[in-house]
């Protein structure tokens, strides 16, 4: 279940935001909320949210003061009435900027844009793992099935060998560079795996 976590610090808002968020996603779990810095890095060090929904004015500072405290690794839809500070909110995780009052569309959008997000980092650990599993127990044959969930259909050709390229996950660490096809099949395609 996905958890988010509210750090606003105008009631109206904060029941409001919540409101929208029990209607658009039912199945996700506020985990508290809070309104001003303190409360809300006391929050993130009790909690592990998957998501935040954060005004950027608050009640003893700025949001980003939050972000000097506890890790930046959680994603941030940030809600606010202040456009000058969206620049420097793309700095810190940010999904989106969505300005007050906040719309309801606009909300259903910015958490289709997390949860893609969501989906190519969980699919960029799976990938590790068949990444790690491949390498520990075949030294010798560098090739690797890859699940087709991850495969990406070919944008370029190859100019030397002709044959096209595929890749997997745009952001999966594990595998940046694009791997030549070898054989395909139902479960996936294999490709000719290059160690870095």
């Amino acid at each position: 279940m996905t958890g988010y976590v509210l750090i606003e610090d105008e009631r109206f808002a904060c029941e409001e935001m919540n409101r929208m968020m029990r209607k658009l996603r039912p199945e996700y779990s506020c985990l508290g909320s809070a309104g001003s810095v303190e409360e809300a890095v006391a929050l993130l060090k009790r909690t592990r949210p998957d998501l935040m929904l954060v005004d950027v004015s608050l009640a003893d500072g700025i949001c980003f003061e939050i972000f000097d405290q506890v890790p930046e690794d959680i994603p941030v839809i940030f809600t606010t009435a202040y456009d000058e500070y969206a620049i420097k909110a793309f700095k810190v995780n940010s999904v989106d900027y969505l300005l007050k009052p906040v719309d309801e569309g606009e909300l259903e959008a910015a958490l289709q844009k997390f949860e893609r997000r969501s989906a190519v980092r969980n699919h960029s650990s799976e990938l590790e793992r068949l990444r790690s599993d491949f390498i520990s127990r075949n030294r010798k044959n560098r090739c690797m099935a890859i699940p087709q969930q991850f495969i990406i259909p070919p944008k370029r050709e190859n100019a030397q060998a002709g044959a096209p390229f595929y890749t997997c996950e745009p952001s999966a660490v594990i595998l940046r560079t694009h791997l030549p096809l070898l054989s395909t099949h139902r479960a996936g395609i294999t490709f000719r795996f290059i160690s870095t």
